[in-house]
């Protein structure tokens, strides 16, 4: 049975943040590129670095990401062919939604 559930929204990039200070990464904020001519939204680049490895992102969930995969996979994070091809089989047997959420596949 599920207790609870977390979902990426607002309230989770300063956890994700402050997670990754206390796992001791120096996180920093390096850019904001304006991503429409309004100036109402940006795409960030943010880093994150511990010892000589250096890390980098757009959001911090994908930074955060990107960093539990390195501490579960090490320097040898690359897929083999098989995990590849199993993965990408995952992705192609979901189900498959037109924009008025009509089931297409």
């Amino acid at each position: 049975m599920c207790h609870f559930k977390i979902r990426i929204a607002g309230n989770t990039e300063a956890p994700c943040y402050w997670a990754l200070i206390e796992k001791g990464y120096e996180v920093e904020i390096v850019d904001c590129i304006l991503t429409n001519r309004e100036g109402s939204d940006c795409m960030y680049l943010i880093e994150a670095k511990k010892g000589h490895h250096s890390f980098s992102a757009t959001t911090i969930y994908e930074l955060f990401a990107l960093i539990s995969m390195w501490e579960v996979r090490g320097d040898d994070w690359r897929a083999s062919e098989e995990e590849s091809s199993l993965y990408f089989d995952l992705k192609d047997d979901a189900p498959f939604f037109d924009m008025d959420g009509n089931q297409i596949k």
